[in-house]
C-alpha cells in the first residue's frame, strides 16, 4: 500500500475490542476515605463521587425507600400495639438498626471502588 498501512489477508481473524478504562492517567485521582465518609453518611453520594452515577441513585433512592418503610411499619405496629396491648416501640427497636448496614456497606464499596479506580483497575457501573 502507498500510504503505509497493511490490511488483513481475508478470513484472518480480527483482534478483539478494547475494553473502555474507566479512570485514565488524566482523570483527577478520587480520594478513597472522603468517598467512604460521604456515603456512610449518605448512601449512594459516594458513589457519584467516585463517578458510578447509576449505583448511587440506585442506592440512595433505596436508601429513602428503605427509611420510609421502616417508619411507616413503626407507625403500623405501634397503632396495633395500643389498640391490641403490647410492646409498642420495644418490638419495632431493631428495625431502626437495619440501615446502619446499608451505610456500612455503602461506605466500604465507596472506599474500595476509589482505590480501584486510583490504581487504574476497570471500574463498571451497575446495569452498564
Amino acid at each position: 500500500m502507498v500510504d503505509g498501512t497493511t490490511t488483513p489477508p481475508p478470513g484472518a481473524p480480527t483482534p478483539p475490542p478494547v475494553a473502555p478504562v474507566y479512570a485514565s492517567a488524566s482523570a483527577a485521582p478520587k480520594s478513597p476515605i472522603v468517598s467512604a465518609i460521604v456515603s456512610f453518611l449518605i448512601p449512594g453520594v459516594g458513589q457519584i463521587i467516585n463517578g458510578q452515577m447509576k449505583k448511587g441513585l440506585i442506592l440512595l433512592i433505596g436508601y429513602i425507600v428503605f427509611w420510609i418503610v421502616i417508619v411507616g411499619g413503626y407507625f403500623v405496629l405501634s397503632t396495633l400495639s395500643i389498640v391490641v396491648g403490647g410492646a409498642g416501640f420495644c418490638c419495632c427497636m431493631p428495625m431502626f438498626f437495619l440501615p446502619l448496614l446499608v451505610n456500612i456497606y455503602a461506605a466500604y464499596e465507596a472506599y474500595k471502588t476509589a482505590k480501584d479506580i486510583n490504581a487504574g483497575i476497570y471500574v463498571k457501573d451497575w446495569m452498564s
